[in-house]
């Protein structure tokens, strides 16, 4: 925990938004704060509402010279149990009134 603390801490502030921040859904959850993040690929087994609004939330955030937000969802309908969680993140998507194409 402590080592996730400072690596968190020096990124803070360094990283330009043109740079690529790739984190495990653990590692870019609660707590990072990086408000320049414009794009959000969700490829993973995501199934919580709390941390879909959360990402989603951070990429709408809006910030200087930040690009209009983009989320891309990898959503798996071949697989039962990552096509379920994809629907849920879609309802949350749709409860949010945010657009989806």
């Amino acid at each position: 925990k402590q080592y996730r603390k400072e690596t968190m801490e020096a990124l803070r502030g360094k990283i330009d938004i043109t740079d690529v921040i790739l984190a495990t859904t653990g590692l870019a959850g609660t707590g990072t704060d990086f408000p320049a993040v414009d794009t959000v690929f969700f490829i993973c087994d995501l199934k919580s509402e709390i941390l879909t609004k959360q990402a989603v939330g951070r990429c709408l955030r809006i910030f200087e010279g930040k690009k209009d937000p983009l989320l891309i969802d990898v959503h798996d309908t071949g697989q039962v149990v990552f096509n379920r969680q994809g629907k849920s993140r879609q309802a949350v998507y749709a409860e949010m009134g945010w657009e989806v194409t």
